[in-house]
């Protein structure tokens, strides 16, 4: 939410080339996470990938070959909210 308020703020000031956020909830599944990874990347032309909170998240997502931003090691293992989470893959679009 704070990203989606970030850009919207951005956007505000009318830059050249506008930025869209896409969401893209893999309803936790690697295989999905990985596969919405590539096609925000792909076909919709994604600069940079927002998401991954764990290894495997990120490792599979890096292969879609993006700038990715992650938040990787803000949560201990066993933290009850990574547990119980679903991965979210956000892509910003130009």
């Amino acid at each position: 939410m704070a990203f989606a308020m970030a850009v919207e703020d951005y956007a505000a000031q009318k830059p050249l080339r506008p930025v869209i956020v896409r969401h893209a909830d893999d309803k936790g599944d690697l295989d999905a996470a990985e596969g919405q990874a590539v096609r925000l990347v792909t076909l919709n032309h994604a600069l940079a990938l927002l998401g991954g909170t764990s290894a495997p998240d990120v490792i599979r997502l890096d292969r879609a070959g993006s700038l990715l931003l992650s938040p990787i090691g803000q949560r201990g293992q066993n933290d009850e909210r990574s547990r119980d989470r679903h991965r979210t893959v956000a892509g910003a679009t130009r």
